[in-house]
């Protein structure tokens, strides 16, 4: 797999995450959604990963970083 926009990849579970954060990216555009409250570990760590995003990332760019 192609590294993607995500800061360094080091295990399967940041990988998924990062294609998560490009999916969201693709289809919604930048993260513009607050944060999820500190009980919500799993939906944090996908607003983080899809947060970690360059926002100026256009969805098309995502698009093709996430069919890589």
């Amino acid at each position: 797999m192609r590294m993607c926009a995500c800061p360094e990849l080091h295990s399967r579970r940041q990988q998924q995450l990062c294609l998560y954060a490009l999916f969201k990216q693709a289809t919604n555009g930048p993260c513009k959604s607050e944060r999820p409250g500190m009980f919500d570990m799993i939906g944090r760590a996908k607003w983080d990963a899809w947060k970690a995003l360059p926002p100026d990332l256009s969805p098309d760019a995502a698009r093709k970083q996430y069919v890589s």
